[in-house]
């Protein structure tokens, strides 16, 4: 029977050196082999590169399992390789980056749709300072003390229509008088108030001031026609001290008024109210017959039937059409701030002659508002039995007007002058 020696202690130990030594060389030998692959499978295909990946971890594994002296070694670098694999590509980074952004702006756009019902109900005064847009004082550069910069033959003054207001005007004359004009003072032109050529006091509508592009152009059709014009800005607007209000600016409008027929010695003097300013001339004719007079003329220029109708059919306010509450809250506030501006109402009452100008493609106030008005001004003159003129002159969309150009009419002198001659007969 054979016996097996012992193994002598040092010759055990130089043996497991070797193989140790043995297995050492192999890994470094595979490492080598696969850093290689690695390398060169970089231009290869992506699913190449997989496989070559995976084949280099199960190699890794199988080494392992023999040896696990090297494990801790092999488990730090299957960690790097993983997290190479999961490495983003710049374009997946810009991805989300974006992805993030929006999702960060459709919250703040939900934030704040949601937030617009709240601070109208807890502050209803920002309800009345979007009607007036009355800080929105265009054109920002324009010097309202020197009207000249912009309109030929024009002086500004101002008016303090009550305590602690005042208001600024420009007075444009008529271009008959310009060659006259030269060197004149103030006082000089309040009295050509009274030469007999009619005299229009044009009341804009909401935002900016009596320089607007617009409201310019106008103007300077109307003194080529023969007119004198003042540019009323109404408390609050452009250089005019005060704030805002419906019955503030009916006051304004009414001051001005009488104050120039006090000069006119009997001239004819029409009051023009644009957008806003509808509302405001027929608030001021209403004063005037309740005083037991009559507004010499009335031209409503894109005018509307309420004014909260327009609010309730502006585009923002019907984002909010799925609150049935909106709509409500929103008359609620109009009453809340005293602003109605109620031409249908006034109109069921005036007795004065009425020209409307509309345009069909008004996106601000919807030209059947003009129609209706227009309607009821028909149906007011056939119950009083009155001989009034009362016209509507309609825009269609080839003509540009929308809701204020009306410069842009070529023929706006000759109906301006068609409609004030028949005050004389």
């Amino acid at each position: 029977m054979w016996h097996l020696k012992p193994v002598p202690g040092g010759l055990f130990n130089w043996i497991l050196s070797s193989v140790r030594v043995f297995c050492a060389s192999v890994k470094t030998s595979v490492l080598l082999k696969t850093v290689k692959t690695s390398q060169s499978s970089r231009l290869s295909h992506r699913g190449r590169r997989q496989t070559s990946s995976r084949g280099y971890e199960a190699s890794q594994l199988n080494i392992d399992l023999l040896f696990p002296v090297f494990h801790n070694t092999h488990a730090v670098r299957k960690r790097a390789l993983s997290a190479h694999r999961n490495k983003k590509t710049g374009t997946q980074r810009f991805f989300e980056q974006r992805m993030a952004l929006m999702k960060r702006a459709v919250s703040c756009l939900i934030t704040v749709y949601l937030s617009v019902p709240v601070f109208l109900y807890l502050f209803p005064w920002i309800l009345g300072h979007a009607i007036f847009s009355h800080l929105l004082r265009f054109p920002f550069s324009a010097d309202l003390g020197r009207p000249q910069d912009v309109l030929n033959h024009t002086r500004n003054f101002y008016l303090s229509t009550e305590e602690d207001v005042s208001v600024g005007v420009w007075h444009t004359l008529p271009v008959s008088q310009w060659e006259a004009a030269t060197g004149k003072t103030l006082d000089w032109y309040h009295e050509t108030l009274g030469d007999g050529r009619p005299v229009i006091i044009y009341l804009h509508g909401n935002a900016g001031t009596r320089a607007m592009s617009h409201r310019v152009k106008l103007v300077k059709i109307l003194s080529a026609a023969g007119y004198h014009v003042l540019s009323l800005d109404y408390r609050g607007f452009g250089d005019s001290t005060g704030e805002p209000s419906e019955a503030g600016l009916t006051r304004d409008a009414l001051y001005l008024y009488q104050w120039v027929k006090e000069r006119s010695r009997g001239t004819s003097v029409c009051l023009w109210g644009h957008s806003l300013g509808s509302g405001v001339a027929t608030n001021a004719a209403i004063k005037i017959q309740e005083q037991g007079s009559f507004v010499d003329a009335l031209i409503l220029q894109a005018p509307y039937t309420r004014i909260g109708e327009v609010v309730v059919n502006h585009p923002i306010a019907k984002m909010y059409k799925l609150f049935s509450g909106f709509e409500t809250l929103l008359w609620n506030l109009l009453e809340k701030n005293n602003i109605i501006f109620d031409n249908y109402e006034n109109l069921k009452t005036l007795r004065s002659p009425l020209l409307i100008l509309h345009s069909e493609d008004d996106r601000v106030v919807p030209y059947h508002m003009g129609q209706k008005l227009y309607q009821v001004s028909l149906q007011t003159r056939t119950e009083s039995n009155s001989d009034v003129p009362v016209d509507m002159v309609s825009y269609g969309p080839t003509h540009g007007v929308t809701h204020s150009n009306i410069h842009l009419d070529p023929d706006l002198s000759n109906v301006v002058q068609t409609f004030l001659q028949k005050l004389k007969q």
